[in-house]
């Protein structure tokens, strides 16, 4: 699971007015506390997903080794699938929490935490591919694009086949089959991405950001 958790304090005698420059930025007032930061964290969250959908999206080429397709054509899902990362989808993939941590020197704390549960992404419908196989009833071809994969006694032909679900090549037995997945690190580079957005976006409406945890 990669995770950030981040501060920001603003000042006890501008709570008030910085909550309302928030929830102008969400469209909705809310109830004037940290909680308030809720749908511009998520919106940002999205954003940043957004920006790196590319990242959990197959070429045509990976698309044909690992298998995402159905009846001879590549399978929408190898488009879509990373919708499953947003916040907003609201499925366990990722979450986040915005709450009040303190108060310290005048000004109040709050702290906001990210998380990215991969398995829980990895597990989704639009993550997997079912087939008829007794051997691999199902084809985790997401994880399989981020982690890599090694299956011993087979490798990938790139042909037109009846037999192909993608019609772009199939699994032929003899041989070693390598896939070097694109690495786990894709998830915290959103994370990142969020934080950074996300404390800019707080920063132009008054808060400071805290550099060491409180």
């Amino acid at each position: 699971m990669a995770n950030v958790r981040f501060q920001v304090s603003v000042k006890e005698g501008d709570i008030k007015g910085f909550f309302d420059r928030v929830t102008r930025l969400a469209g909705r007032r809310l109830r004037n506390n940290f909680g308030d930061l809720r749908p511009l964290v998520e919106a940002t969250i999205d954003e940043q997903v957004e920006k790196r959908k590319n990242t959990f999206i197959p070429t045509n080429s990976e698309i044909g080794e690992l298998g995402v397709g159905v009846g001879g054509s590549p399978d929408d899902r190898a488009r879509t699938a990373w919708e499953g990362l947003k916040a907003s989808e609201k499925n366990g993939v990722t979450v986040f929490s915005v709450r009040k941590k303190g108060s310290e020197r005048g000004s109040i704390i709050g702290e906001i935490t990210i998380e990215i549960n991969e398995d829980v992404f990895y597990s989704l419908p639009e993550s997997n591919i079912p087939t008829d196989s007794e051997e691999l009833p199902v084809i985790p071809w997401m994880r399989w694009l981020i982690d890599g994969e090694t299956i011993s006694g087979f490798r990938f032909k790139g042909v037109s086949s009846p037999a192909s679900r993608t019609g772009r090549g199939i699994m032929i037995k003899g041989g070693l089959w390598q896939f070097s997945g694109r690495g786990a690190r894709v998830y915290s580079d959103i994370l990142d991405r969020a934080r950074i957005a996300i404390n800019r976006k707080l920063k132009a409406e008054g808060a400071s950001i805290l550099r060491k945890l409180r």
